[in-house]
Formats: structure tokens, sequence, C-alpha cells
């Protein structure tokens, strides 16, 4: 049996919830100002509090808060 897993938005996941990224587009400086943040594809991310104003959390205990706007769009898949 094939099993494919939907990737979702960032701001659909809820708190505690832990996924990795797996795309990261819209506006290259939306995308450039994520990514001095340290938030790239592939990265392994918590949500410590979920909607379109979220905090993440990476491995590493680093957190930060980010509000989402209609020119980036990130994709994740939860694990």
């Amino acid at each position: 049996m094939n099993v494919v897993q939907q990737y979702i938005q960032l701001r659909e996941l809820q708190s505690g919830q832990i996924a990795k990224v797996m795309s990261i587009s819209g506006d290259p400086r939306e995308i450039a100002r994520v990514a001095a943040l340290g938030l790239r594809t592939g990265e392994v991310i918590s949500v410590t509090r979920g909607g379109i104003t979220c905090i993440v959390q990476f491995c590493n205990g680093n957190r930060f808060c980010l509000r989402m706007s209609d020119s980036l769009e990130i994709l994740v898949k939860t694990i």
C-alpha cells in the first residue's frame, strides 16, 4: 500500500505538533527573511503557538515568532 501524506501550510499546525519544512516559496525578500531566522527547507520544527502569527521552535531550542503573509508559503509535513 502506497501512502501519500499531503503537505500543509505552517500556519495550519497546532501547538505541540512537530513537522519538517518541505518547501518555502513566495517573495524573495520574505524567503530571505525567514532564512536569516534559520527556517529553511529540511529543518525540523515544533510549533509552540499555531496560527497566522505562530511561534516556531527549532530542535536546538531557539524560538522565533513569525507572522505569515500572503506573499510567503511555507509547506510542512508533520512527523
